[in-house]
C-alpha cells in the first residue's frame, strides 16, 4: 500500500476509489474548482488542491509520494519536458509514475502534436528520448484505449516511469564518466 499518492489532474475523481484502495493517504489535484467538488463529493481523497499540476510539483518538491497518478491530462501539454522535469524532483528511487498519453501515429520533428480535438498526442520513442534527461527511466508501457472521442475510441499510452537507478545512485550522479557528490566532483 503506498503511504501517499497524487493524483494529478483529478478532474472529477474516476480514479479516486481505485486510488484510495491502495493509498493511505491521497490527495487529488486539478485546475477546475468545479471539478474538485465533484471528485470531492466521492469521499475518496483526504486532501483537493486548486492547482495547476506543474506549481503544485514546484511547491511540493522533496515530498516525495510513492505513488503519482496522471490519467489523461498530459494530453493538455505538448512539450512534456516542463512536467518530468518538476515530478522528477518529486520522486524517490521507490516512486512510481503512473501516466497516459494520446498515441501519436504520425512522424513528429517534435515528438507531439497538436490535434484537431485541441490534445496533444505523443510518440513513445520521444518520450523514451526525453526521459533520461531528467534521471527518469520508461519501465513499462502498453497500448491502451482511452476514452471515445467525436464517435472514434482514443488510443493511448500507459506509461510506469521511474527514477534512472543507472543515472541515479544515492545521490551521485554520473556525467560524462565523471561522479559528481553533494554538488562537488570526486
Amino acid at each position: 500500500m503506498a503511504s501517499l499518492s497524487w493524483d494529478l489532474g483529478c478532474g472529477t475523481g474516476l480514479l479516486g476509489a481505485d486510488l484510495k484502495s491502495v493509498s493511505h493517504t491521497l490527495v487529488g489535484v486539478d485546475l477546475s474548482n468545479k471539478m474538485l467538488q465533484r471528485a470531492g463529493d466521492k469521499g475518496c481523497y483526504d486532501e483537493l488542491i486548486h492547482k495547476d499540476m506543474i506549481a503544485f510539483l514546484s511547491a511540493f518538491q522533496g515530498t516525495q509520494p510513492d505513488l503519482i497518478v496522471v490519467a489523461d491530462t498530459l494530453v493538455y501539454l505538448g512539450d512534456l519536458g516542463s512536467f518530468f522535469g518538476a515530478v522528477s524532483l518529486c520522486m524517490t528511487h521507490t516512486t512510481q509514475l503512473i501516466c497516459t498519453v494520446e498515441r501519436l501515429d504520425v512522424s513528429s520533428d517534435e515528438g507531439f502534436q497538436l490535434m484537431p480535438t485541441g490534445r496533444y498526442s505523443h510518440s513513445i520513442h520521444w518520450i523514451e528520448w526525453l526521459l533520461p534527461q531528467y534521471g527518469l527511466i520508461l519501465r513499462n508501457n502498453g497500448a491502451v484505449v482511452l476514452r471515445q472521442g467525436g464517435g472514434t475510441w482514443v488510443h493511448g499510452w500507459l506509461l510506469i516511469i521511474e527514477k534512472d537507478w543507472d543515472i541515479e545512485k544515492d545521490g551521485d550522479i554520473e556525467k560524462d564518466g565523471d561522479i559528481e557528490k553533494n554538488g562537488g566532483s570526486l
